[in-house]
């Protein structure tokens, strides 16, 4: 709803109002042209995803932290 009210704020027409709307929504359903190289980085993007999503919104510092735990975590020895 955020990015809704900013294309509204910034005169877009309702046509590219309508995309902003569900591109969002598509984001955040998983559905984003990243997930092939957060397969690449994380090794099981789907499991990864909540555990970033905590971070997402942090400090940079708190995102590579949780990227460095969360990356190829069954890969380990």
């Amino acid at each position: 709803m955020v990015a809704l009210r900013l294309a509204q704020a910034m005169g877009l027409s309702e046509d590219d109002q309508v995309t902003v709307y569900y591109t969002g929504l598509l984001h955040f359903a998983g559905c984003t042209a990243e997930s092939e190289i957060d397969a690449r980085f994380f090794g099981d993007e789907m499991t990864a995803r909540p555990q970033m999503l905590t971070v997402a919104h942090g400090s940079r510092l708190e995102l590579m932290a949780a990227a460095m735990r969360t990356a190829h975590q069954g890969s380990r020895r």
